[in-house]
């Protein structure tokens, strides 16, 4: 009993010592085997400890990100342990900052807040023809994840509004747009966007975790952007892209 009471005490002790000091690089090693990493995002060596470091990570055309992360406490919640963090995104022009709580079932986003502005934006919407203006702020109380699963997202990512580009169908076209509000929901382990102005909803976009998006435009969000002969649509228009 003596030495049950003994480890006890120790193992708690030695696992925080272990994360405080462990240099990052080993773990990542350790880890990369079986790292599930989809859709083309890339992870550089990361630097410091598991306790405190920094990365660059990295998606596609989308400008490289400065990950950095501070452990604020191992803890157990619902009987399993995990690992909370407050981490930071820095890029050229897009920043976010959030709490992270790993699990070995997955990963809680919470309080996430942030901004991508179209310079960003277009990077990687450039390839596929399309070009946007304005910013996207995000503010985010809860996503997880868990792999290959989103099972729960809510919040807001709203749009500042501007002009729209986009290469559809063999044609490029421009629409000036107001500022958009924009309700984020979890669906079918994918998430879904609810875009509205002044209360009235203009589009549903969903991104499904095949990597599917799929775009439900209102008639109503025609009129908004002076689509041509746009009074003469009455249904909603709906299209699908493979974009992951």
């Amino acid at each position: 009993m003596r030495y049950l009471a003994a480890a006890l005490v120790l193992f708690p002790l030695i696992t925080s010592l272990l994360l405080w000091f462990l240099p990052a690089s080993l773990v990542w090693r350790g880890l990369e085997v079986d790292q599930y990493l989809p859709y083309g995002v890339r992870v550089t060596l990361p630097r410091g400890t598991v306790r405190e470091g920094y990365t660059t990570l990295r998606f596609r055309t989308f400008p490289a990100s400065k990950l950095s992360w501070a452990l604020i406490t191992p803890n157990f919640t619902e009987g399993a342990f995990a690992l909370r963090y407050r981490v930071q995104l820095e890029g050229p022009n897009h920043a976010a900052d959030a709490t992270v709580s790993l699990q070995n079932s997955g990963l809680n986003l919470l309080g996430v807040t942030g901004f991508v502005e179209s310079e960003d934006i277009n990077r990687l919407a450039g390839p596929f023809g399309h070009q946007f203006s304005g910013r996207l702020n995000a503010n985010l109380s809860n996503i997880r994840w868990n792999p290959p699963c989103i099972e729960a997202a809510t919040g807001r990512i709203d749009w500042t509004g501007g002009l729209i580009t986009l290469n559809l169908f063999d044609r490029t076209s421009s629409y000036p747009l107001p500022a958009l509000e924009t309700k984020l929901q979890d669906t079918d382990c994918g998430v879904k966007l609810l875009v509205s102005h002044q209360k009235k909803n203009l589009a549903d976009l969903q991104l499904t975790n095949q990597g599917w998006f799929i775009a439900r435009l209102e008639p109503a969000l025609l009129r908004l952007a002076k689509v041509p002969d746009a009074n003469q649509i009455k249904q909603s228009l709906l299209f699908e892209e493979k974009i992951l």
